[in-house]
């Protein structure tokens, strides 16, 4: 546990800060900091592929489908807002230098934040190898707190995302925050 004044940086309370353990979709932090600094176009089409479901544990999604297209910002808000783990791995897929090349930079950020206790093998956090300390965890969070297009997405409560999919056209999504 760690306890950090988040203006300040001074540590309040603390246990076993340094003990680096699974963090899950914590993980769609990191890649919403890496998407937003790449870059890349935040109007380019993503498309969803069948690749974006393959993950080490289970993962399906009831709103993304395998050739759904949004652009970038989109994709970005979608996996902030409802944490949707095919939205990390298009993000990720479609990066400029691809889904190696965002891998490497996502573990590459961690350690120009001196994040000595982190890293990365999957985007979405779906990868139980995906560990990080509270420390760390504290150095990303006031990073993208401060971080405008993260803290607005991640504080978004609702929106209705307009979704054309190359098979079947045009729909709707619904998506409420459960972020409270």
């Amino acid at each position: 546990a760690l306890v950090v004044d988040a203006l300040t940086g001074q540590v309040i309370y603390e246990k076993n800060a340094d003990v680096a353990r699974p963090i899950a979709s914590i993980s769609k932090v990191m890649t919403a900091l890496v998407v937003s600094e790449s870059g890349a176009n935040m109007n380019d089409i993503v498309t969803v592929d069948s690749l974006d479901f393959k993950t080490p544990k289970k993962s399906g999604s009831d709103r993304l489908k395998v050739g759904d297209q949004m652009n970038r910002a989109e994709m970005l808000l979608m996996m902030l807002m409802k944490s949707e783990n095919p939205a990390a791995k298009a993000l990720a897929r479609t990066d400029p230098m691809g889904y190696d090349g965002f891998m490497a930079k996502m573990n590459q950020k961690a350690r120009d934040l001196g994040m000595t206790q982190t890293v990365f093998y999957d985007p979405s956090g779906l990868d139980a190898r995906n560990v990080s300390s509270p420390r760390d965890l504290a150095i990303l969070g006031r990073l993208a707190y401060r971080h405008n297009l993260i803290s607005q997405f991640s504080t978004t409560p609702n929106r209705n995302f307009d979704v054309n999919n190359v098979s079947s056209g045009y729909r709707s999504i619904s998506a409420r925050s459960t972020n409270y």
